[in-house]
């Protein structure tokens, strides 16, 4: 019988070599790769407007062109992915369609492709390519800060009056009602669940303003 406590040397080996495998493998995570513009698959020509990546940090985080890529040991140079179509995704034997990744000082600068097309873009990346990506970065975080802002107003609103123990009076209070705007919630058949679509995110397709 063993004694409390102990390991074998052969369990000690295989946690050892469990702990140097990244988790990641295990999780099946990726990071996702938002195309300028669109690829076309070589197998039916369809569009393809992103990739997913393991070649990074795989935290499940969404990259378009100018953002920084976390956990980027490839400071610059182009990165090889292979992507699919919508229609030819889960089609046995499909041809693989090979997208360029460009990274530009750990950015994230384009996709293309073809590896020549990629190098060329990496080679002309300029301050004018610079500036351009800070002001859509920062046209991104001002239009997230008014998002919150009007988000956090509603749900504020939203706990004045289920708080109030007269929710008529509430409502006739110019300034609460004037803050809260419940007029456009309450005559829903679920008020809050209205507020929360009002508010809900422009999906990350490549066509809205969501940075990762």
């Amino acid at each position: 019988m063993l004694a409390t406590g102990y390991i074998p040397p052969f369990w000690i080996h295989l946690f050892d070599w469990y702990a140097h495998i990244p988790y990641t493998l295990f999780m099946g995570m990726f990071d996702t790769f938002i195309f300028d513009s669109p690829i076309t698959c070589s197998e039916c020509g369809e569009p393809i407007v992103s990739t997913q990546s393991k070649s990074f940090g795989s935290l499940l985080d969404t990259y378009r062109v100018g953002d920084a890529i976390r956990d980027c040991r490839i400071r610059i140079g182009v990165v090889e992915e292979l992507c699919w179509c919508s229609v030819c995704a889960d089609r046995p034997n499909r041809r693989e369609t090979v997208a360029w990744l460009v990274v530009w000082h750990g950015i994230y600068a384009g996709a293309y492709a073809s590896c020549e097309t990629a190098e060329t873009r990496l080679s002309t990346v300029d301050r004018m390519t610079l500036l351009e990506w800070h002001g859509r970065q920062q046209g991104e975080k001002e239009a997230w800060h008014r998002r919150f802002r009007s988000l956090y107003a509603d749900l504020e609103g939203w706990h004045r009056y289920a708080i109030a123990e007269d929710k008529e009076l509430f409502l006739k209070t110019p300034l609460g009602f004037l803050r809260s705007g419940l007029d456009k919630y309450l005559p829903e058949a679920d008020p809050l669940g209205a507020l929360l679509a009002a508010h809900e995110p422009p999906k990350d397709d490549g066509s809205g303003d969501l940075s990762g």
